[in-house]
């Protein structure tokens, strides 16, 4: 298990001892982030398509009469062919030092949360039709890059 931030004293005590190991580990640099995403992906690409001999290529109607969890992995299968350029990469890492950096108040986006965001957009690239991500595929980010209330 893992958590972003220590829990202050006599909060989650008995969780906390639960971590018989514990290394605290700082965020990825902005510099680093676009690669970070692009071992992320590469990553969901190698451990979650189907196995060998069938179909990498799902096409949205065929997934209309399969159960919803096989179609779910179906369609994950089928977003992790699609094609995430550099640019995305980079404007995505941009986004989240914008957002920490420029916006008031700052919107703190992990790395955990940053990775599956670029997994989110490759699925909705998938589900428009593409097969490349393109920067309308990003405004899906605006129901997932917040992180009060308030930021939305």
């Amino acid at each position: 298990a893992a958590s972003n931030e220590m829990p202050e004293p006599g909060e989650l005590d008995a969780l906390f001892d639960r971590f018989l190991l514990r290394r605290e580990v700082r965020n990825i640099s902005d510099r680093a982030a676009a690669l970070y995403l692009h071992m992320c992906l590469d990553t969901f690409k190698t451990t979650k398509t189907p196995s060998p001999g069938a179909a990498t290529t799902v096409e949205p109607r065929s997934l209309l009469g399969s159960s919803w969890a096989s179609r779910c992995k179906a369609a994950q299968a089928a977003a992790a062919e699609v094609s995430m350029p550099g640019r995305i990469l980079q404007l995505l890492a941009s986004l989240r030092q914008h957002l920490r950096d420029e916006v008031e108040p700052p919107v703190h986006i992990s790395d955990r949360r940053l990775a599956r965001a670029s997994q989110l957009v490759r699925v909705a690239a998938y589900a428009a039709g593409g097969k490349s991500v393109s920067e309308l595929d990003l405004l899906c980010l605006q129901h997932v890059l917040w992180d009060r209330t308030s930021s939305q």
